[in-house]
């Protein structure tokens, strides 16, 4: 057999076999990394965690929003927002299938709120749209969609405090503000337009 048939077999095996190796991680880029980590496939499984920050906030764009130390693909993939109810860390950051975070089991007193985002200001929604946080009742959690207005009942616009006021989607008449973002059981360094807590 020549030399190059033994190139070509190689190769054919190669392709075959797959030729590549894939090792899931579960921290860093979701949108890198789309398969489900716990053997899941529907709504909730886990795609990737984003540890522990003190600094997590706001940004990314209409494809993605960080997630902690992860970047969550949105909108197919939500950030859960954990607040952890026996700290240090404050807060824990995992990327989700879905729209909806899994609820906490019952037994697990070190989780408090959960919120599930899809996004956290006027850069991961369209144009004509904003990012509105309000609370779901079932499951009870704190949620963000991209919506027309913010106008309903107990709803808030996110904004992105790092950015200058006219990129934030907040009218003048109500700046983007952290004040009041602990009532959402949310990170300080997320904001609302006029700093609306829940």
């Amino acid at each position: 057999m020549h030399l190059g048939s033994f190139a070509v077999a190689a190769l054919l095996i190669t392709i075959s076999c797959g030729g590549t190796s894939f090792s899931p991680t579960t921290t860093g880029d979701a949108s890198a990394n789309p398969v489900p980590q716990d053997g899941g496939s529907g709504d909730g499984a886990v795609v990737a965690t984003g540890g522990s920050p003190a600094d997590a906030g706001p940004g990314g764009n209409a494809q993605s929003i960080p997630c902690g130390n992860a970047t969550c693909a949105i909108p197919g993939q939500s950030c859960c927002i954990i607040n952890n109810a026996n700290p240090p860390p404050d807060f824990s950051y995992e990327c989700v299938l879905g729209t909806t975070c899994p609820q906490p089991a019952p037994s697990d007193s070190g989780v408090g709120h959960v919120a599930s985002l899809q996004c956290t200001g006027a850069a991961n929604c369209p144009s004509n749209q904003v990012c509105c946080m309000y609370e779901q009742k079932s499951p009870k959690q704190v949620v963000s969609q991209c919506m027309a207005t913010c106008t309903g009942p107990g709803q808030a616009q996110l904004c992105d405090p790092n950015v200058p006021p006219s990129q934030s989607g907040c009218p003048a008449s109500a700046p983007c503000s952290s004040h009041g973002i602990g009532d959402w059981d949310i990170p300080s360094g997320f904001a609302t337009c006029g700093g609306i807590g829940s």
